[in-house]
C-alpha cells in the first residue's frame, strides 16, 4: 500500500514536471503564432572592430592607426519559423562600413613649413565609408524565466553584401615648405570584397509588454573574411632622425568588418495590425 501511495506520488511529480517543461518549450511557437507579428524592428548601437595595419619592415614610425568605429545600424528580422523553444529568422540589417585610421607623421617631417600643420589633416581618415547589407539567418532558443520573461541565446551565419568600389585609391598630397610644387605623402590602394560570410552569437532577454515584445541582447559578430585590405606608402618626407635615413615607408592593412553591440528589438502584436485592418 504504501510502495503504491509513493510510486503515485512519483508519477504525479513526473507528469507535474513534464507537463510544466512542455508547456515552456512551447514559449516560441506561442509567442509568435498566438500573440506576436512575425516581423521584429532592429536598432544595434555598434563598434566595428579587427582592424590590423604594420610596415613591412616591422618599424612603428610613421605607420597607420586604425580606430574602431562607431555606428548604427538598423533593419527587420522575419521570424519565419518556430519549433518548440525555438525560433527561426532572416531579414535584412544595414550596417556603415569604415576604415577610421590616422596617418602618424610628426608636422616636423612633413617638409612643409614650421608654421603650417597639417598633421591634423591626416587624423580620421575613411576611404571606404560604405554600407554592408547582412542577410542573416539566425536560429534562437527562449529559455522562460517568469510568464513575461525570456532568457534569449541565437548562433548564426550571415551573408553579407558591401556596396561600393571594388578598388579604392586614397592619396595626399601637401605643398612643400617653398609653395612651389605638392610632395605626396601618402598613397594606397584598398581592395574590397563584395560577398563576405560572418558568424554571429548573442545571449539577452525579452519581455513580453502589452503592446509588443522588447529584447535587448548583446551580440559578437565576427567575419569570416577579409571585407576589405590594402597596401600603402609613406613618403617624400625629410630624412630625420627617426626615420634612419629612409624615404619611404611601405605596408599593409586589413579592414576586417568585425562588429560587436546591443541589439534592441520590437516586435509587435498581432492587433496592431488587426485594428489597422478594422479602421
Amino acid at each position: 500500500m504504501i510502495c503504491q501511495l509513493i510510486k503515485a506520488k512519483v508519477a504525479s511529480i513526473l507528469l507535474a514536471t513534464f507537463f510544466c517543461v512542455f508547456t515552456y518549450a512551447q514559449e516560441a511557437e506561442f509567442l509568435y503564432q498566438r500573440d506576436f507579428s512575425k516581423v521584429s524592428i532592429v536598432l544595434q548601437p555598434a563598434l566595428q572592430t579587427g582592424n590590423l595595419s604594420q610596415n613591412y619592415d616591422h618599424s612603428t614610425y610613421p605607420s597607420l592607426d586604425f580606430k574602431d568605429s562607431f555606428s548604427f545600424q538598423f533593419g527587420f528580422y522575419f521570424n519565419f519559423a518556430q519549433a518548440g523553444n525555438f525560433n527561426f529568422k532572416t531579414g535584412v540589417i544595414a550596417k556603415p562600413f569604415k576604415s577610421y585610421f590616422d596617418i602618424n607623421i610628426k608636422n616636423e617631417d612633413l617638409g612643409v613649413s614650421e608654421q603650417m600643420d597639417f598633421s591634423s589633416v591626416l587624423k580620421g581618415v575613411d576611404p571606404l565609408n560604405t554600407y554592408m547589407f547582412s542577410i542573416p539567418f539566425k536560429p534562437e532558443y527562449f529559455l522562460k524565466l517568469n510568464e513575461k520573461l525570456n532568457a534569449v541565446f541565437g548562433l548564426g551565419v550571415n551573408l553579407n553584401l558591401t556596396l561600393g568600389e571594388e578598388d579604392v585609391y586614397v592619396s595626399f598630397d601637401l605643398p612643400n615648405e617653398g609653395g612651389t610644387e605638392v610632395n605626396r605623402i601618402f598613397n594606397s590602394v584598398i581592395e574590397t570584397t563584395s560577398i563576405t560570410i560572418s558568424g554571429e552569437m548573442s545571449i539577452g532577454v525579452n519581455y513580453d509588454f502589452d503592446f509588443a515584445l522588447v529584447q535587448v541582447a548583446l551580440f559578437y559578430n565576427d567575419n569570416l573574411f577579409r571585407t576589405a585590405e590594402g597596401r600603402y606608402v609613406i613618403g617624400n618626407l625629410d630624412e630625420a632622425e627617426n626615420l634612419q635615413g629612409i624615404e619611404n615607408k611601405e605596408g599593409f592593412f586589413d579592414v576586417q568588418g568585425d562588429y560587436y553591440g546591443v541589439s534592441f528589438l520590437l516586435t509587435p502584436k498581432k492587433s496592431w495590425f488587426k485594428r489597422k485592418k478594422d479602421d
